[in-house]
């Protein structure tokens, strides 16, 4: 298949040039672990999340071994200083010895009002990555806006499930502002109300890449009139699984406006299927969005039909996991053989981004080996078996 990229309105205009950071303080490893106060013999050691939060400065990473973590965590006036720069990035991970699923942050149960997991405020270059986040009562993660916006905040690679209520949005909340916003290789599903949320007026640039947003109860994605937000290679499937249609059960949904910004939301490569409302709504298409797919192709332009893609069965190997059990930690999105989201994908490296984000879309190709030496990540069909984050490549 001939893939239109539409590379040239993609340039990254916010590309890092990395100086030396004004900080004196030195990176730092930081270690966490609720039940072992020795972290396996690795030091600094923290029993908590938060408190290596605390702790931490530019440069840092804090590295949660296996466990499962009852916290809601506060990220505030991280590298919120003026110089702040890439190289002051703080990475907040599940260790890398631990196996995926094994760190798992519950947050706070009960009513949506401050009830998140994360929530994010007045802070900068910050990596939350690994973590599998459910069982909260409101949003797993949340980007504050306004006056406490933050600025190139990564979530990669995170399993997100479970979280909020028919009250509130229980994935991803972006409000106001927050530039340079980068959403990859995450897992969302069957989480209240809609999985993403772009909220309040305006803000971006947001990017949405390689994704799998799948059976939340509203929309996939939601976004608020005047945010910029681009979507690549992401698959947005059966969501809208709640009663009724206020708020929308689309995959891909922009607020209604008297002076609509179509062009503020660019689609690249998406596969957007068996959302119960519809797949897109109206003012969202135009001639900047090229290479989606939808099950009829209808929509506007940019789309093209491929029929059968809104059955999960014609995605995924194995949707429900070991335990046959849907909506629980194990669900699997991996591709099946013959996948319909097979051959529909773009290469994000060429998205305009500073080449050293390559790894973040690269990322779950070189884990444990599975990547053959001589093969390059959009040639080679995923074959984790837990996640689906790079979904939908060329081979």
């Amino acid at each position: 298949m001939k893939i239109q990229l539409g590379i040239a309105s993609l340039l990254f205009v916010r590309l890092i040039l990395a100086p030396v950071s004004l900080s004196a303080q030195q990176p730092t490893t930081l270690y966490v672990n609720r039940t072992d106060p020795t972290c396996a013999g690795y030091s600094p050691c923290f029993t908590t999340i938060q408190a290596a939060i605390n702790s931490a400065g530019p440069g840092s990473a804090i590295r949660i071994q296996a466990g499962t973590y009852p916290e809601q965590l506060s990220i505030t006036g991280k590298n919120n200083f003026q110089s702040a720069t890439e190289i002051d990035r703080i990475v907040i991970e599940a260790d890398p010895t631990a196996q995926p699923g094994q760190v798992i942050v519950r947050g706070s149960p009960g009513a949506c009002t401050g009830n998140y997991a994360i929530r994010l405020q007045q802070s900068k270059f910050i990596t939350l990555r690994g973590l599998t986040i459910t069982g909260t009562g409101g949003q797993a993660i949340s980007l504050l806006g306004g006056n406490n916006q933050n600025q190139d905040i990564h979530i990669e690679l995170n399993r997100i499930f479970g979280n909020g209520s028919s009250s509130c949005d229980g994935g991803i909340t972006v409000a106001r502002g927050n530039p340079g916003t980068l959403i990859v290789n995450n897992l969302i599903y069957s989480n209240g109300r809609s999985g993403i949320s772009f909220v309040d007026a305006d803000g971006g640039p947001h990017y949405l890449i390689n994704n799998t947003i799948s059976g939340n109860q509203w929309n996939g994605i939601e976004i608020a009139r005047n945010h910029t937000v681009t979507l690549a290679n992401n698959i947005v499937n059966n969501n809208g699984t709640a009663s009724g249609t206020t708020g929308g059960r689309f995959g891909v949904r922009r607020e209604s406006s008297t002076m609509p910004q179509p062009a503020g939301i660019k689609l690249l490569n998406n596969l957007i299927c068996g959302n119960s409302q519809g797949q897109i709504s109206a003012q969202v298409l135009d001639s900047t969005d090229s290479s989606n797919f939808t099950p009829l192709g209808n929509e506007g332009p940019g789309v093209g039909a491929l029929p059968g893609c809104e059955l999960p069965a014609n995605l995924f190997g194995n949707v429900n996991g070991t335990d046959n059990q849907p909506n629980t930690a194990d669900d699997d999105f991996s591709l099946k053989a013959n996948s319909l989201a097979i051959d529909v994908g773009m290469d994000p490296r060429t998205l305009g981004f500073n080449p050293a984000y390559n790894p973040i879309f690269e990322a779950d190709f070189v884990i444990e080996g599975i990547r053959p030496p001589t093969a390059t990540p959009i040639d080679r069909p995923h074959s984790m078996p837990a996640l689906s984050n790079f979904p939908m490549r060329r081979r």
